[in-house]
């Protein structure tokens, strides 16, 4: 699921060709930049609320992970 969506933020800082029409990186870049913040930022809030193993782990790993990426693929998708 990573390397999908990957490929139109690599596209989108011409790492690697897509084929496609050229909207397909613009459209993919935004798409990763949006999902991955909203996923980062509903595990912090969901860990609040939850006191299961999954929910203690997911500030720690999941969140990071997620938001990580979401600023470099903002990097890519605004700045470049």
């Amino acid at each position: 699921m990573l390397g999908l969506a990957g490929c139109p933020v690599a596209g989108r800082a011409d790492l690697v060709g897509v084929p496609g029409p050229a909207w397909l990186p613009v459209v993919g870049t935004a798409g990763v930049t949006a999902v991955f913040p909203l996923r980062g930022a509903g595990g912090l809030v969901a860990a609040s609320r939850k006191s299961t193993e999954s929910a203690r782990l997911d500030p720690r790993s999941c969140s990071p992970l997620c938001l990580a990426p979401a600023a470099s693929c903002a990097v890519v998708a605004f700045g470049g």
